[in-house]
């Protein structure tokens, strides 16, 4: 019988196709009468799409265009990943070389080996793709920067800008949603939504921006956008912008070309 160690390597080369013509038919036929190498085979594949390994893949169309796919994969090619790779097989090389009666069942190691790389993985991805959109967001909200029409309005613009700098946005909200909008004021209403954490809401209401005839209405594109990035939704997010920058007239467009290329870096 093979040792342990040498039908992983044999399967790594399966996978890479090392293997000659004869071998690998020899090896698949194998397949066909083995449980074991069947289930070892799943392992290894299970691991090496952790470890985002050379092997063959099928994905869909669709996977493969979503931005978020492109990242993970644009990620777990980074160095910090390749390490972790290299220390978790060095690591399991070393368990060949030492192993003895004591230690624990081959296969049972392979499991923690295939779990604990995954939960590294994961984890550190989390911690990237969150880090990226919360330091994006940190430097491009503009919530406490909204445009001002103080110096030259009536008395209830007056009052709407200055509750929103009391943060009393309970009372823009009261003053304004069972009346008519216009521009100035459905910026102020969604803003208020937003920082109350009611992200529908606030979402609804720069949708109603957007559809207005308004020639600022491209706003409503901005703040929504704001929202997907607190929110870490990166797809919608850089959907928004595209939209955005699709017409150089759009509200922060030169803002929104510069989220793009560090959402691409």
């Amino acid at each position: 019988m093979k040792k342990q160690k040498e039908i992983h390597q044999e399967i790594e080369a399966y996978l890479q196709n090392e293997m000659s013509k004869n071998n690998r038919a020899l090896f698949e036929k194998r397949l066909k009468n083995d449980v074991h190498l069947r289930d070892e085979l799943n392992l290894h594949i299970s691991l090496n799409n952790t470890l985002n390994k050379e092997q063959t893949t099928t994905f869909k169309e669709s996977d493969l265009e979503n931005a978020t796919f492109k990242e993970t994969k644009a990620l777990l090619k980074s160095e910090t990943f390749q390490n972790i790779s290299k220390n978790i097989n060095t690591t399991s090389n070393q368990y060949f070389k030492e192993r003895n009666r004591k230690k624990m069942p081959k296969k049972r190691l392979y499991y923690i080996t295939a779990i604990a790389a995954t939960l590294v993985l994961l984890i550190g991805l989390s911690t990237f793709l969150n880090t990226s959109n919360t330091t994006l967001y940190k430097e491009y909200n503009t919530w406490n920067d909204l445009p001002s029409k103080i110096e030259k309005s009536d008395n209830q613009t007056i009052n709407i800008e200055t509750y929103y700098n009391k943060k009393a946005y309970t009372k823009i909200i009261d003053l304004l949603i069972d009346k008519e909008q216009n521009t100035h004021e459905l910026i102020y209403l969604g803003a208020s939504y937003f920082q109350l954490n009611k992200y529908k809401k606030a979402i609804e209401i720069f949708d109603k921006l957007i559809a207005s005839n308004a020639i600022d209405n491209s706003k409503g594109y901005w703040y929504k956008m704001l929202i997907y990035l607190k929110q870490k939704d990166t797809q919608k997010t850089k959907e928004l912008l595209a939209t955005i920058t699709q017409n150089k007239q759009n509200y922060n467009y030169q803002k929104a070309i510069e989220i793009i290329k560090k959402l691409e870096d």
